[in-house]
């Protein structure tokens, strides 16, 4: 399998279909968010392109001193800032460093095309970002501050954009492999 991909359309080729890689590289980074408690769509215009499939892994990079916690999620928009949460994978007690996590027939995650992925965390964003050339207003992230302490599929949230410093965009350490039909 892939351990270092890039996206889009790096692809392996599995018998039960096709496996796409998409996100960022999960490598060290030079910074971390100071949002706290939250949840983050991080790229909402950055929206899943095959028409449906499955997570099968997660891939991420964890760069704190202490164990956190953190759920990587798939959202569907609903209309103007309204997203409906698909699926999630939760993790807790995470150590510092780099994550793959094949995921069971069970804890996939089930995706359509124009979905896009979410972070939530208890106390920071412990996924760190790099930040790389000027953004147009496309790539504003989306935040929703001091959400509950759990949040359910189906379940719909309203979410606000938060301004980028600067106009940067933050290219952030997870990427996931999502399997399609065969092709």
């Amino acid at each position: 399998m892939c351990k270092n991909c890039w996206f889009p359309g790096e692809r392996v080729l599995l018998f039960s279909g096709t496996t796409h890689v998409f996100g960022h590289p999960a490598v060290q980074r030079t910074q971390t968010d100071r949002h706290m408690k939250g949840i983050l769509i991080p790229y909402p215009h950055h929206q899943i392109p095959w028409n449906r499939g499955v997570i099968t892994e997660w891939h991420f990079y964890i760069q704190t001193v202490a164990s956190v916690d953190v759920s990587l999620q798939v959202w569907r928009k609903r209309k103007e800032s309204a997203y409906s949460l698909v699926g999630q994978t939760v993790f807790k007690g995470l150590r510092p460093g780099r994550h793959d996590v094949i995921l069971n027939a069970r804890e996939r995650i089930d995706f359509q095309a124009g979905d896009v992925f979410g972070v939530m965390f208890s106390r920071f964003n412990p996924i760190p970002f790099d930040t790389t050339a000027r953004c147009h207003d496309m790539e504003e992230a989306l935040y929703m501050d001091n959400p509950p302490p759990s949040v359910h599929a189906g379940d719909v949230y309203t979410f606000e954009k938060k301004d980028r410093k600067e106009g940067l965009c933050k290219l952030y350490s997870l990427f996931a492999n999502l399997e399609t039909a065969s092709e």
